[in-house]
């Protein structure tokens, strides 16, 4: 089968960004963000549409669609429509991806360094107070740590999810065909931790934010709030995604597997048919023996056509199985018409050779409603039903990248704060 069988999934549309603006733990110095600005980006899904766009953390670009047409023949699959995912950059490198952690961890030692400086500011006011004034601020102190550390732990908790959000991005913008469905099912089995990860993330900046009193700390405990949402839609809309992609690059592989068989039961009728130009005896024998051979072909194709509606049924498919019986149907007008030339009844000959002939043209004519690659009946089923999942995904990726832009300046400011 060509390499470029699957190249119509992911095509259509083109996001904003790449899958490291995903990660908080992705640092990079101005120079290399404005670098990541110049980087082509990825495309989607089938016929994804994606209205205005859709920005993911920082790196702007606008999003394109992409037209596919059907193209109708009487004749077999000339070209393979494939479905792919169109590749690009994304994610952070992996020999940086450590050093980036230390950078994190060593940007929140320093807020909290900073925190112990205001701390002893406050505690030598809190010298001067007496009694329960002096408790009441040492309260406010403890409160303030307590809230940084929850905020500190819920930031932590999102960077775990981090391989999961940033695998899930990049699979969902990235060449989609049979040897990808190991890679596509990891990704699905590991969404369950990583939402994990998200929702605790989510309860300990929820905690942080009741009591914030620093309207930065605050503001920062509210975005990874709105990270974690995010990132919850996003798990659920890319797990829907994700799996639709697995099913229907296995139904094309089962549909094109299916119309290859098909074309070879035509063959055969071409070869029977050659044969009986010059009815001899033994043309006749030969003939007939083709004809059952490609009456057999025909009943596996159905078999075949039959897995791939276990796969994902669509309407379209219909249309397919229509043309297969009538291609049976015409071989049985033909071997019919064999046996009358071996007892030389002409007249049933004649007849049953006719019925061969208006079974043929009625077969052509149920061509025309299949496309010139069947693989296009399941491409556009799976476009019509992903557009919802689609665009709720990039809704909900936009929405992370506002909020993991502002978490990354805010780690950013609170290193330079001495």
């Amino acid at each position: 089968m060509s390499e470029d069988v699957f190249g119509g999934l992911h095509v259509k549309g083109r996001t904003k960004g790449t899958s490291n603006e995903l990660s908080l733990s992705i640092l990079e110095e101005r120079s290399n963000q404005a670098s990541e600005k110049g980087a082509s980006p990825r495309t989607i899904l089938p016929s994804d549409s994606l209205g205005s766009g859709v920005e993911v953390f920082t790196v702007p670009g606008d999003a394109q669609s992409l037209s596919s047409g059907k193209k109708k023949a009487s004749s077999p699959v000339a070209d393979s429509r494939t479905l792919n995912l169109s590749s690009g950059r994304g994610g952070a490198a992996a020999s940086s991806a450590a050093a980036l952690s230390n950078e994190i961890a060593r940007r929140k030692r320093r807020r909290h360094i900073r925190t112990a400086v205001i701390s002893v500011a406050i505690l030598a006011v809190a010298a001067l107070v007496t009694g329960s004034g002096f408790l009441y601020v040492q309260s406010m102190y403890d409160q303030h740590v307590r809230n940084l550390d929850l905020l500190s732990t819920s930031m932590d908790e999102l960077e775990a999810a981090d391989a999961t959000v940033v695998g899930m991005d990049e699979a969902i913008a990235s060449k989609v065909d049979i040897e990808s469905v190991d890679d596509l099912q990891a990704i699905i089995n590991s969404i369950p931790s990583a939402e994990t990860h998200v929702n605790a993330a989510l309860n300990f900046a929820t905690d942080a934010d009741v009591n914030m009193w620093d309207s930065e700390d605050k503001e920062a405990a509210g975005q990874v709030e709105k990270a974690a949402q995010a990132r919850l839609e996003m798990f659920k809309y890319g797990g829907i995604i994700l799996k639709a992609d697995i099913r229907t690059v296995q139904a094309m592989e089962a549909l094109d597997e299916c119309w290859a068989t098909v074309l070879a039961g035509e063959e055969t009728m071409k070869q029977s048919a050659a044969l009986v130009a010059d009815s001899t005896p033994e043309n006749t024998e030969q003939s007939e023996q083709l004809t059952y051979e490609a009456i057999s072909t025909f009943n596996t194709a159905l078999d075949q056509l039959s897995a791939v509606r276990d796969i994902y049924d669509v309407d379209g498919l219909d249309a397919i199985e229509s043309y297969i019986y009538k291609r049976i149907e015409e071989n049985e007008y033909a071997l019919a018409s064999d046996a009358a030339i071996y007892i030389q009844d002409k007249s049933t000959a004649d007849e049953q050779n006719e019925l061969y002939n208006q079974a043929d043209a009625e077969a052509l004519e149920l061509l025309k409603g299949i496309p010139e690659d069947p693989k296009d009946l399941i491409l556009d089923a799976y476009d019509e039903e992903m557009e919802e999942p689609r665009n709720a995904y990039y809704n909900a990726r936009s929405s992370a990248a506002a909020s993991d832009e502002f978490l990354r300046e805010y780690l950013g400011a609170s290193a330079q704060t001495d």
